[in-house]
């Protein structure tokens, strides 16, 4: 997974011309690539998340600090929940050390070590979030019926869109992993905002909490993807960036048709 290149200059053209063009590329007459400061602030929230949510409530494995309400006399939920958790937060570190195309560029063996590790999580994860719904779809009478249905529905587009991006991997269509791969991590990232847009709502006592609660399985994973797809639409003309080490580039494809991430 990985945020494309920054100009056509990047672009690799495989062999041994690599080495010979990036060190035509770093004279002092070029003029440096952007940086995209999108890696270091998703680092940061991801980093924020963990520290004041995540490592809090659950280094103590005391069901009693739990985030979320425990089916009473269900043995399996709170070990269920700390698989879930513990797979999250190595795909959210993992995913975070995904989108980093300098690390990527520089470091291609532990980018693709990085990109099974996260692939990993999400297949553990996602039976577990899985179990999860079902144990909250016992509780009907508590929870509306559209929460269990969002968060079904997340499940499935988590693990189908990294399965999806590790398949377009291994056939070599880098352009369609990086867009899949960051369809996943949009969909691994949407438990930070469920949880922070309740923080943000309490010093808005009128705002209705009903909506939140009601629509909590949909709206935290439909923006992300939202954001994802603008990302992408923005960046659709700049070029592909293939990881050196990765085989031979993609054949050349018109710039309207080349999904870049």
């Amino acid at each position: 997974m990985t945020i494309s290149a920054r100009n056509p200059s990047d672009v690799r053209t495989g062999g041994d011309d690599t080495a010979a063009h990036r060190s035509a590329t770093a004279g002092p007459g070029r003029r440096r690539a952007r940086r995209s400061p999108w890696p270091g602030v998703l680092t940061f929230l991801v980093v924020a998340w963990l520290l004041v949510f995540v490592i809090p409530a659950y280094a103590t494995l005391d069901p009693a600090h739990a985030r979320i309400a425990l089916t009473p006399g269900n043995p399996f939920h709170y070990p269920l929940l700390i698989v879930h958790v513990v797979s999250g937060t190595v795909a959210m570190l993992s995913g975070c050390v995904q989108i980093w195309p300098r690390f990527r560029r520089r470091h291609p063996r532990a980018h693709r070590v990085s990109g099974r590790v996260y692939l990993a999580a999400v297949v553990v994860g996602a039976p577990a979030l899985a179990a999860l719904i079902f144990f909250r779809a016992e509780n009907l009478g508590k929870e509306p019926t559209t929460v269990v249905v969002g968060f079904a529905v997340l499940t499935l587009l988590w693990a189908g869109t990294a399965v999806a991006g590790y398949a377009a991997a291994r056939q070599r269509r880098f352009a369609d992993h990086r867009k899949w791969m960051l369809y996943s991590f949009a969909f691994t990232l949407s438990i930070i905002w469920s949880r922070t847009a309740f923080v943000a709502a309490l010093p808005f006592p009128r705002l209705d909490p009903r909506w939140l609660t009601e629509n909590v399985g949909w709206f935290p994973w439909v923006l992300n993807l939202l954001i994802v797809q603008w990302w992408l639409n923005r960046t659709a003309r700049r070029p592909v960036v293939v990881p050196a080490g990765a085989g031979d580039p993609e054949p050349a494809v018109p710039a309207s048709q080349d999904p870049r991430s």
